[in-house]
């Protein structure tokens, strides 16, 4: 889960996006020394925080450097985009408004 930022420093949608896009775009130098490319990132957060623009800028990082950004409207189209998603060396799945995740459920 990304955090807020700490007062003063950068707005939280601004700091949210650092994280994504840092390893994005020095994925080449993190896979040289070993460490492993799949992460898992969740926002959350009320509407309006940012979310949405992170996603969106991740995705234009994972443009210019050679990643496959993957976009579902709703968690029940992730396993087709984890699918979809694996024939890709480096990919990031987005799921918008992914708070319904009932098919994890055991019930």
């Amino acid at each position: 889960m990304v955090a807020a930022a700490a007062s003063g420093s950068k707005p939280p949608a601004a700091a949210a996006a650092a994280a994504p896009v840092a390893y994005i775009e020095k994925s080449d130098d993190l896979a040289a020394v070993g460490i492993p490319l799949k992460r898992g990132i969740l926002l959350e957060g009320p509407w309006g925080v940012g979310k949405t623009l992170t996603a969106a800028v991740t995705a234009k990082k994972c443009l210019e450097n050679g990643w496959t950004f993957v976009y579902l409207d709703g968690i029940d189209d992730l396993p087709m985009g984890l699918r979809f998603a694996a024939n890709y060396t480096r990919a990031v799945v987005f799921v918008e408004d992914g708070g319904n995740v009932h098919w994890l459920s055991a019930d």
